[in-house]
């Protein structure tokens, strides 16, 4: 008995380390087990950067003991997709990283500060050597000068479009005067002195790669309203002239004057079409055409019972041909919307001064005393920030926001136009 109870005992041990040593097998070979935490490895996720500006991407890299892996990423518990992400507002961002099988990254801290910008301010103007009239440009107070003062030259408006600065005037070959425009201080020609000696560039515009500029074909008595695409004319009337252009969606707006005797009248034309802006009853005169998403707007005046007397004329803009008298004794250069209010420059003739000034939908605003001969020639407005062009005791000048900034100059100069670039500060 106690012989079988042995062997008994003994096939028992056997069979139970057996089954023992079986388990621990299958349990190490599975492959569908998870390793012990202990043998997990952990992600390591990387930046590009840790710090940027709102609206940039950031990459990023995960790894594992050395090795690249691919990963799920996580910002602030969003799953991103792909390896890159733009942060589009600024703040305080934590990423990570996970994968089945390996420990979760730690977190990463992003900042993500405010996009900050700076403001480019060109201007064209008019300067002199000698007896000669230079034209130039400022940008941000450094004079640019486009013609060499061996000929009088002028600059009468400013763009810059895709980093290409575009001035338009009238130069001088020595037999008369030339529409042309500066592309980045190369001159380009649209008019010859042969057929038209006294020709002007007055406007120009840019767009989708076509330049638009808007003047006169002159020569002794006749003065045709003309603007140019990329140089071919197009005439919009026999006698007259093309003061101010804009192009939205190759829609071309021009305005001007016309002759239609005995009077001059604002005229404004639409793809070469004429709008009537006035009954005709007044010689009147449009200055600058601007066009805010539908909206066209232009701003003119009309002179007081037939004249043509500054100190007596009537300031005015129309919105879709719909007249809005702003004042008296003053003519409107510019005109400009921000944000749905109307902005217009103006040359100040009342009280027998000569004075520069602006109005802000209805209001007035004086920029010069009188004490000084002044005007305004331009105006735009960026960030709420009021910008005007213009000129004041022979000094080109501009203000902001009142504050008025001489330009480097020879003297009896004048800012003729100012365009604003505003791109981020790198």
């Amino acid at each position: 008995m106690k012989t079988k109870n042995f062997f008994l005992n003994k096939y028992a041990s056997l069979l139970l380390c057996s089954l023992m040593l079986l388990f621990s097998c299958s349990k190490k070979d599975d492959p569908s087990k998870e390793p012990d935490l202990d043998e997990r490895l952990q992600l390591v996720i990387k930046a590009s950067s840790t710090e940027t500006m709102e609206g940039q991407e950031i990459t990023f890299e995960i790894t594992a003991d050395g090795e690249v892996i691919d990963a799920e990423i996580y910002v602030d518990n969003d799953k991103i997709s792909g390896a890159s992400h733009t942060f589009e507002e600024a703040g305080a961002y934590t990423a990570f990283a996970k994968k089945e099988g390996y420990i979760d990254s730690e977190k990463n801290t992003i900042i993500v500060k405010e996009q900050e910008y700076q403001t480019d301010v060109y201007i064209s103007g008019n300067d002199n050597i000698g007896s000669k009239t230079v034209a130039k440009y400022w940008k941000n107070g450094t004079p640019i000068a486009l013609s060499d003062g061996s000929q009088s030259a002028v600059a009468h408006s400013i763009v810059v479009n895709s980093g290409d600065v575009y001035v338009v005037g009238s130069d001088n070959d020595g037999s008369g005067g030339l529409a042309v425009y500066w592309k980045n201080g190369t001159r380009v020609t649209m008019t010859t002195s042969s057929k038209y000696p006294m020709s002007y560039g007055r406007s120009i515009a840019v767009d989708n790669g076509n330049v638009y500029v808007s003047g006169e074909q002159k020569s002794i008595g006749h003065s045709a309203a003309t603007y140019w695409k990329d140089g071919t004319p197009v005439k919009l009337a026999d006698d007259g002239r093309a003061n101010s252009i804009v192009v939205v969606n190759e829609e071309v707006h021009v305005v001007g004057e016309g002759y239609d005797h005995p009077d001059y009248l604002a005229k404004y034309w639409k793809n070469g079409t004429l709008v009537k802006l006035t009954n005709g009853s007044q010689n009147s005169i449009a200055t600058s055409v601007t066009a805010d998403n539908e909206d066209v707007y232009v701003a003119g005046f009309e002179y007081i019972d037939h004249g043509y007397s500054a100190t007596r004329s009537i300031t005015k803009y129309w919105k879709n041909g719909t007249p809005v008298e702003l004042g008296e004794h003053a003519i409107p250069v510019g005109i400009v919307i921000d944000n749905g209010d109307v902005y217009v420059a103006a040359k100040d003739y009342s009280n027998n001064k000569n004075k520069a000034k602006y109005w802000k939908n209805d209001t007035s605003v004086a920029l010069t005393d009188g004490h000084f001969i002044a005007g305004a020639n331009a105006i735009t407005v960026n960030d709420g920030d009021v910008y005007v062009a213009g000129y004041e005791n022979s000094k080109a000048v501009y203000w902001k926001n009142g504050e008025a900034v001489i330009l480097e100059s020879n003297g009896n100069a004048e800012a003729t136009s100012i365009f604003l670039v505003k791109r981020p500060v790198e």
